[in-house]
């Protein structure tokens, strides 16, 4: 499958699931609700969903590397076994990381996690835990 197949696949993805794009890249930025607020590791299941076919297009281009970011906002931690916003944004990052290898076959070697913290935000609500 060709490089400009996977474009056109994530394109029509994110157009269905309502999706943000970025001119730089081809990406699938899923909202951060797709993490329970409660339990950072813990997926929604309708997220499944979505990763699956986001995994689907990824194992069609085994020559393309995987970055899974997470961010979070600048509002403190409330959580159990939380030390902060970079623990916090990592072991998002991780959850979806572990969820793409272990449940969709995505190579762990194809695959980086990366934690933004509140230092690269998405959005600041001032008022909600992350």
């Amino acid at each position: 499958m060709e490089s400009n197949q996977l474009g056109q696949k994530l394109k029509k993805l994110r157009n269905k699931l309502g999706l943000l794009q970025d001119d730089f890249a081809r990406k699938a930025d899923v909202p951060y609700t797709t993490l329970t607020r409660t339990e950072p590791g813990a997926i929604k299941k309708p997220s499944v969903i979505v990763m699956s076919k986001i995994a689907k297009a990824l194992n069609g281009h085994p020559d393309l590397d995987i970055l899974v970011e997470s961010h979070t906002d600048n509002s403190p931690v409330s959580a159990d076994g939380i030390k902060d916003n970079w623990d916090l944004s990592a072991k998002r990052a991780t959850a979806i990381t572990r969820l793409l290898q272990t449940r969709f076959g995505v190579q762990p070697d194809r695959i980086l996690a990366g934690g933004r913290s509140e230092y690269s935000p998405k959005e600041y609500t001032g008022t909600e835990p992350n």
